[in-house]
């Protein structure tokens, strides 16, 4: 690795970044990820300086073992367009808190294991399909958690069964309220915190 370099913009024409891409580039302090769809593991290990990143709408595979594998990196954002949350993205990364887009349908599995200074998360409806829930009996998503990792979340859902099942800390969100629906749906989440 050229530990030298402190920026990388990678091509539109790029689609996957293969493991240890970048290991060890300690100066390396902003990363833009173009449109890539895979990315490999370990790809930002050793990169001190990386404090944050954001993961392109486009991406839609992960890895074996950690991808970003890099626990400087304390803040991720996910850009809305993602549909899925590729298995061991954000593993063995420093973030605190998180928030899943809208347009993600599918938490996969090791997600975010090894997130041990993660204390929020919010998953909204649209996550349908979360690790290994229906076939597993341990939290397949969270390995290593904070104890005081909490989802943030709405009844019912997806998230809540998840944190409940798996005997995670989570607050049910407020449901915002909306005219158009008519069939009195919205009243009855109104006392909900």
């Amino acid at each position: 690795a050229n530990t030298g370099i402190t920026e990388i913009t990678i091509p539109n024409s790029v689609t996957e970044i293969e493991y240890s891409a970048f290991e060890n580039c300690t100066k390396l302090n902003k990363v833009d990820l173009g449109n890539i769809t895979t990315l490999s593991f370990q790809v930002f290990k050793g990169c001190t300086s990386l404090i944050e990143i954001t993961i392109p709408k486009t991406l839609k595979n992960g890895s074996v073992s950690p991808c970003l594998d890099n626990p400087n990196i304390t803040k991720i954002t996910l850009e809305e367009g993602l549909t899925i949350v590729p298995k061991n993205l954000c593993a063995n990364t420093g973030i605190t808190e998180i928030t899943i887009p809208n347009s993600v349908t599918e938490i996969e599995y090791s997600a975010f294991d090894d997130c041990n200074k993660l204390k929020e998360i919010t998953i909204l409806d649209n996550v349908t399909k979360m690790g290994f829930y229906n076939i597993d009996d341990s939290d397949s998503i969270f390995k290593n958690h904070d104890d005081d990792l909490t989802i943030y979340c709405y009844k019912d859902s997806m998230a809540a069964n998840y944190a409940i099942k798996y005997n995670i800390k989570y607050v049910y969100l407020s449901r915002p309220i909306t005219d158009n629906e008519g069939d009195g749906a919205e009243d009855k989440e109104s006392n909900v915190n």
